[in-house]
């Protein structure tokens, strides 16, 4: 038998009191200019050395606390392709809606060490992630765009994707880039 009691008198249900707002954009410190185009099939094969990586870090590297970079199109120029890039404390990656964030499928610029990432193995983790954070209070990622990382793709150099190293690691470790790291 279950004995339900009340305490104190008078009962009241479990509410949540606090008051939740929808996040706001910060302003944007600095726009970048798509310069890739990505049809239903993504960008064209002969894009795929054309890395914004470097813009991207070093746009976001300037932006300061509380400002957003803004990933944006520019006519039919609709995407960026990028390789690891590091969020900074306080700025937001702003992906604009219509633009789309493509991860590298070459596994080589996730290596931390030569030959650790893209691999079936059973060693520890040998990728860096796509979009990492560490000790980034503040940073966020936000807009109507999309983030792409392209698991199901084709690495460059072989035939496998992400995911088919998925399927092949049996007891072994897949050695993929996890698409947004935080720490």
């Amino acid at each position: 038998m279950i004995a339900l009691g009340l305490v104190g008198g008078a009962w009241s249900p479990a509410q949540d009191t606090r008051t939740v707002t929808e996040p706001a954009i910060p302003p944007v410190c600095a726009t970048l200019s798509a310069q890739l185009h990505a049809g239903a099939g993504g960008i064209a094969e002969g894009d795929e050395s054309k890395l914004d990586s470097e813009r991207i870090q070093k746009a976001m590297d300037g932006c300061a606390g509380k400002q957003a970079l803004e990933l944006a199109a520019d006519g039919a120029n609709n995407a960026f392709l990028t390789g690891p890039i590091e969020l900074r404390k306080g700025v937001t990656l702003l992906v604009d809606k219509g633009v789309t964030l493509y991860g590298s499928r070459d596994p080589k610029l996730y290596e931390l060490s030569s030959g650790s990432c893209g691999v079936v193995n059973n060693e520890g983790r040998g990728c860096k992630p796509l979009i990492h954070a560490k000790d980034a209070a503040g940073a966020g990622i936000m807009g109507d765009g999309t983030i792409d990382g392209r698991g199901g793709s084709k690495l460059l150099g072989g035939g496998r994707s992400w995911w088919d190293l998925a399927n092949d690691k049996g007891n072994a470790r897949q050695q993929c880039p996890r698409l947004i790291e935080i720490e």
